[in-house]
């Protein structure tokens, strides 16, 4: 649940960046940007669906996946041999 929580965190906070430097940037009028209409929500829409879906199914695998279940199931996968996972 930690490393759940440290991720969404560490996402929140890469996105709180990202739109400040952009907001900046803008307002300095060192970059353009395109004002945001109705036409062009709906043609990123489902780019958005898939990217967000993307991150939340990551974050459910690395939550479920520990660095020692990862290690030692690459380890047996190594050696040819099989883990009954309890």
């Amino acid at each position: 649940m930690l490393l759940m929580l440290a991720s969404d965190t560490f996402l929140q906070l890469q996105n709180l960046i990202s739109v400040t430097i952009v907001s900046i940037l803008s307002l300095l009028g060192l970059i353009s940007t395109e004002p945001l209409t109705w036409r062009l929500t709906k043609v990123w829409l489902p780019v958005n669906v898939i990217f967000v879906g993307m991150l939340i199914t990551s974050m459910f695998r690395m939550e479920a996946n520990t660095s020692v279940d990862f290690l030692a199931k690459q380890r047996s996968e190594m050696e040819g041999t099989w883990i009954c996972w309890e």
